[in-house]
């Protein structure tokens, strides 16, 4: 791995990467990550999740470029959105109840989110995504060639375990993005974030995964996360940006795991 933060982190991990020619957004991996909490705020529940750019040579997605998940059919659902009742008793809901999945910055996350409206039908006092394994996603298309469809899922799958083999290689690095993408989810979107705030959440993730065997994290993994809240602990005019710094820091962790694979499985290699 290259050094992943210094002067350039501070530029949210927005800039450096390649411009792809194509027209198309580029298709993702959506990294496995266990349960993956909601957030109530307004009219959504929502969280972002990291991914990977499984399409180098494509466009970088647009905010709030729409999402599919392509499964092997015959398979259990990759991902599962879960209510929370209030004794902590946890129900699998229908798949009547839509999971949206947009880009959210660029390559390296997308948001998950479900109409705020389903924890009163559900009488529910949580929602939570579980997500089972790796998630290959294309960008969603109201009508399109099934043939080119179905020739873009075939090379999609093909590229699948490439990059999970530098996922895996790049594994504490991959943790600490995560951990980092949770602070980003514990902070309020769009107002003023303290720095107490920013402090506070980041003791609650530590503290959760603490109590969590499977998000166990190694001395790394926790310096790097908290490196990434460092860089955006300033006071004073970064405050408003304070949840959008983080999650370009998030990105900054994940640019060189997205290198490695790219020059991977760029024409020539």
């Amino acid at each position: 791995m290259r050094p992943w933060i210094g002067a350039a982190g501070l530029a949210l991990g927005l800039a450096g990467f390649a411009h792809p020619a194509s027209a198309e957004p580029q298709s993702l991996l959506l990294v496995a990550a266990g349960d993956v909490k909601l957030v109530c705020d307004g009219a959504e529940c929502a969280a972002d999740v990291t991914t990977l750019c499984l399409q180098p040579d494509r466009d970088i997605p647009k905010k709030g470029t729409a999402y599919e998940m392509i499964a092997e059919a015959g398979t259990p659902p990759v991902l599962a959105l879960i209510g929370v009742q209030a004794d902590g008793r946890e129900i699998v809901l229908p798949e009547i109840v839509p999971i949206g999945i947009t880009a959210e910055r660029r390559f390296q996350a997308v948001k998950l989110a479900v109409a705020a409206d389903v924890r009163a039908r559900f009488g529910l006092a949580g929602l939570k995504v579980r997500v089972r394994e790796s998630v290959i996603l294309a960008p969603a298309t109201e009508a399109g060639d099934e043939v080119a469809k179905a020739r873009l899922a075939e090379t999609l799958r093909a590229l699948r375990p490439i990059a999970e083999t530098y996922l895996a290689r790049n594994a504490e690095h991959v943790a600490a993005a995560r951990m980092t993408h949770d602070v980003v989810n514990e902070l309020p979107r769009g107002r003023f974030v303290t720095y107490d705030e920013l402090e506070a959440a980041l003791r609650r993730v530590v503290a959760a995964r603490a109590q969590n065997a499977a998000e166990a994290t190694g001395s790394l993994v926790r310096r790097i996360a908290r490196e990434a809240v460092d860089a955006c602990a300033l006071r004073g005019s970064v405050a408003f940006a304070r949840r959008e710094c983080v999650g370009g820091m998030h990105n900054r962790i994940m640019q060189d795991v997205n290198y490695e694979y790219w020059d991977a499985v760029k024409p020539g290699s």
